[in-house]
């Protein structure tokens, strides 16, 4: 299923759909005579802003915002063809950019209102699902980017994701027992909704494990709190059996609900699932301390395979889904980073890891700047390997 079949909307039924030939991870889009003009009876968003031709081509605009996305690490997919491109971003946010012909202003007469011909072009942002503050914030500084042209150089300096910290914070001893009753009574609630039969429940579970664990959100004395408790508490065991539950392919959906037909929306469901067990995965390794054993036992299935595995999997599939491949290196970093990393960084040697990376680190340069550094810094790591 193709990213424009996941989106439906109002442009989707009066748009003809885009070939696939014309797919690309750039945004090569024609001049603004090739631009699709605004359809009848279609309200533009309000998030959008009109280029002159003076201050700017579409080729150009499009070059820049394709520059952003891939600063900012956000998925995209480009539909040349139609000026279209329809971006996913982590926790469910997804938008569409649209490039339109301007209507032509007859009333100056000139040229262009004698030929018919636009002297400009709109660049759109419509949402589709997600959080609006961050939609908002991502749009803004799209649209920014399209009326004046900043370079991306520029924009890289001040992010609108921050990477996190991957270094724990000691808790205070005066805070410590508040914090600690804070945290397990959100972990409480969040294992009360995995234990419903409900997928939205399961979600929103997984969801508050997302936001417990993330720096941003709880703080950084909560979130590495939280996640020593979530990989190493022994009383919390349903949570790492949870986490394994919806990352290792025993546990794929099509095999928990009954093979090739499983309702595509359940799978959809546990899909989401997957991806923000890799978030919590990767927020919680991140955050426990260097020089950390982590208990890799714990942590390989009945069937004899690890956690490196599935992450190795993951980030091969960079292509398909380059902020899980991302999410998955955090973790693999954050684990050669523990007391085992020899003994981790033997194991990826073995299993020929800088050529399985070689295709995520084409596509960070791409599409996704942060998993081009995750790829650089594993790396970096393995160099320093000395062979048995």
């Amino acid at each position: 299923m193709d990213a424009l079949s996941t989106i439906i909307s109002t442009k989707d039924i009066i748009m003809p759909r885009p070939s696939i030939e014309s797919v690309g991870p750039t945004w090569h889009v024609p001049g603004i005579s090739f631009l699709p003009r605004v359809p009848p009876f279609y309200t533009l968003e309000r998030t959008r802003v009109t280029v002159n031709a003076e201050d700017g081509s579409p080729p150009e605009v499009a070059q820049q915002i394709s520059s952003l996305l891939q600063v900012e690490s956000l998925d995209a997919t480009f539909y040349n063809d139609q000026a279209t491109a329809i971006v996913r971003c982590p926790n469910s946010l997804a938008f569409v950019i649209q490039m339109y012909q301007a209507d032509v202003d007859h009333s100056g007469g000139g040229e262009d209102a004698a030929s018919g011909r636009s002297s400009g072009f709109i660049v759109e942002v419509q949402k589709k699902g997600g959080d609006s503050l961050r939609y908002h914030k991502y749009a803004r500084t799209i649209l920014r980017t399209a009326a004046s042209g900043i370079a991306s150089e520029k924009i890289a300096e001040t992010p609108v994701r921050l990477r996190q910290p991957p270094r724990a914070t000691v808790l205070a001893t005066d805070d410590r027992a508040k914090i600690e009753r804070d945290v397990v009574y959100t972990l409480e609630r969040a294992t009360s909704l995995f234990q419903k039969d409900r997928l939205d429940a399961n979600i929103l579970g997984m969801e508050s494990l997302v936001l417990l664990s993330d720096i941003q959100s709880s703080g950084n004395d909560r979130a590495t709190c939280a996640s020593q408790y979530i990989l190493g508490e022994p009383g919390y065991k349903i949570l790492r059996t949870i986490l394994k539950k919806c990352l290792w392919p025993k546990w794929d959906a099509a095999e928990d609900f009954g093979g090739e037909d499983t309702d595509m929306f359940e799978k959809g469901q546990w899909e989401s699932m997957k991806e923000r067990a890799l978030v919590v995965l990767g927020n919680a390794l991140s955050l426990l301390a260097e020089g950390s054993v982590f208990d890799m036992k714990e942590w390989i299935a009945d069937d004899g395979i690890s956690l490196d595995q599935v992450l190795v999997e993951e980030i091969k599939a960079a292509e398909l889904n380059p902020e899980n491949s991302y999410q998955a290196l955090r973790s693999l970093n954050s684990l050669i980073s523990f007391g085992n990393a020899q003994a981790m960084s033997y194991t990826l040697m073995e299993l020929n890891m800088p050529a399985i990376v070689s295709g995520a680190q084409r596509v960070g340069r791409l599409r996704h700047a942060l998993l081009g550094e995750e790829v650089t810094r594993l790396l970096a790591e393995l160099e320093n390997v000395t062979p048995k």
